[in-house]
């Protein structure tokens, strides 16, 4: 949940925190086995982490998307977000910000 997020993160159109280093962090915290060295290192440094397979064990259906970077998606522009592969996130805008087109 970005709901915690530091205060002086941005905002998405509906006002929930939007913190992409923080939200890698927390789940780096939450859930260690998604990331090996590589993805720890990128995380480190406030990028994000890429589609590999250590990934592709606990996210199967982001098989296709080997070497792709992994945003963070805030659902409905609200407080949860989740990790999805930049490919889909870029190709689906549309559909997974509805409330942008209304």
């Amino acid at each position: 949940m970005i709901r915690t997020a530091p205060s002086n993160s941005g905002t998405t159109a509906a006002g929930s925190f939007r913190n992409g280093p923080w939200f890698w962090r927390q789940l780096t915290n939450n859930n260690s086995e998604y990331f090996d060295a590589s993805k720890m290192a990128r995380i480190r440094t406030n990028r994000s982490p890429l589609v590999n397979d250590t990934w592709i064990q606990h996210f199967p259906e982001h098989q296709g998307f080997t070497g792709n970077r992994a945003v963070h998606h805030h659902i409905d522009q609200g407080p949860i977000a989740t990790p999805i592969p930049e490919t889909v996130h870029h190709s689906w805008y549309k559909a997974l910000h509805p409330n942008q087109y209304e």
